[in-house]
C-alpha cells in the first residue's frame, strides 16, 4: 500500500483544480456526446445495447439505421472517450480527497485506495467497450458476434466498478470524521 500512497501524492490545490475542471469538461462533454447519440436515431438506450451480450441483436439495432445514422453513433461513441476521461478525472480526484481525510492507519484509507484503482479501471474498461463498440459499427452486419460478448463483459464490469465507486464516494464523506475541516 505504500506503493498507493506514494503514486497518488498531488497536492489538495491540485485534486481540487482536477474535481473543477473534470466537471466542467463533464459538462462540455456530455451535451455533445449525448447530441451525436441522439441524432444518430440508436434505437435503444446505452444499457441495452451496452449489456445485450448478443450479437444478433446489436445487429438488429445496426439494421435500423442508415449508413449516415450509424457514422453519427460512431462520433457519439469518439466523444464518449472525452466524457470518460473527465469522469475519471472527477472520480480519481475525489477519491483520493476522501481518502486523505482519514488516519494512515484507518481502515477507510485503505479501502479508499482499492476504490481510487477501481475508478480507473472502470475507465479502462469502459474505454476497451468503446473500442468494440466502433469496430461492430465499422461492419454492422458482418462483424463477429463474439465482438458483442466482449463488449459486454467490458460494460458490465465498467458499470459494476463504476457503481462501486460512486457508493464508495458519498459513504467516505460520511464517515470521514475530517470532512467539514478541510
Amino acid at each position: 500500500m505504500m506503493l498507493i500512497n506514494k503514486s497518488f501524492y498531488l497536492s489538495q490545490k491540485s485534486l481540487r483544480y482536477m474535481t473543477i475542471f473534470g466537471f466542467l469538461f463533464i459538462l462540455v462533454a456530455t451535451p455533445i456526446m449525448m447530441y451525436f447519440y441522439e441524432i444518430s436515431n440508436y434505437p435503444v438506450n446505452f444499457f441495452e445495447s451496452q449489456l445485450s451480450f448478443d450479437g444478433n441483436i446489436i445487429k438488429a439495432h445496426y439494421d435500423l439505421m442508415n449508413k449516415n445514422e450509424i457514422n453519427l453513433y460512431k462520433l457519439a461513441n469518439i466523444f464518449d472517450y472525452f466524457f470518460m476521461i473527465s469522469m475519471c478525472v472527477v472520480r480519481f480526484s475525489v477519491s483520493i480527497r476522501i481518502k486523505r481525510r482519514f488516519g494512515n492507519e484507518s481502515m477507510f484509507k485503505k479501502i479508499g485506495n482499492i476504490f481510487i484503482i477501481l475508478g480507473v479501471l472502470s475507465t479502462i474498461f469502459d474505454g476497451l467497450e468503446n473500442i468494440f463498440i466502433l469496430l461492430m459499427a465499422n461492419d454492422p452486419i458482418a462483424f463477429p458476434n463474439w465482438y458483442a460478448l466482449i463488449h459486454s463483459w467490458f460494460a458490465f464490469l465498467k458499470y459494476t466498478l463504476m457503481f462501486g465507486v460512486m457508493v464508495w464516494i458519498p459513504i467516505g464523506l460520511i464517515f470521514s470524521s475530517r470532512y467539514f475541516k478541510n
